[in-house]
């Protein structure tokens, strides 16, 4: 695929993701006129009403660079702009992006060499695909 047939898609995902939104501010959030990256440098979005959701009047997009989060408070959260209610707050932490599930699998590669062990120093990889001493993995 040539380059100028990658802009033209880029173009079009822009605009079909604009015409979702109701509100300018949102559309330049999720759907910028200038890209901020290449394509595919970031997740691609594969979901099916996500953008519709912010057109609802309850549902509000709190960008953490524009509004921090000053403290968690008894009633929710609290950003510079105001204090957000909630009945439910999840905090999701701890995840591991790098190396995920993997090492709790115990894989051994040659001579019982565990991967645990010799990804120790941290993680070592051929291209992001391949272990040395860790084959058909």
């Amino acid at each position: 695929m040539d380059y100028k047939k990658i802009v033209f898609l880029n173009v079009n995902r822009r605009d079909k993701v604009r015409a979702r939104l109701d509100v300018l501010r949102l559309k330049d959030k999720f759907a910028p006129m200038k890209k901020p990256h290449a394509f595919g440098c970031k997740r691609v979005s594969l979901e099916n009403g996500f953008y519709e959701l912010f057109n609802e009047p309850s549902v509000h997009l709190v960008d953490m660079n524009e509004t921090p989060v000053l403290e968690i408070t008894p009633n929710g959260i609290k950003t510079s702009e105001k204090e957000w209610e909630f009945d439910i707050v999840v905090c999701a932490t701890g995840f591991d992006a790098i190396t995920g599930g993997i090492l709790d699998m115990n894989i051994q590669g040659r001579d019982g060499c565990k991967l645990e062990d010799f990804w120790s120093d941290g993680v070592k990889t051929n291209l992001g695909m391949c272990v040395p001493s860790f084959p058909n993995m």
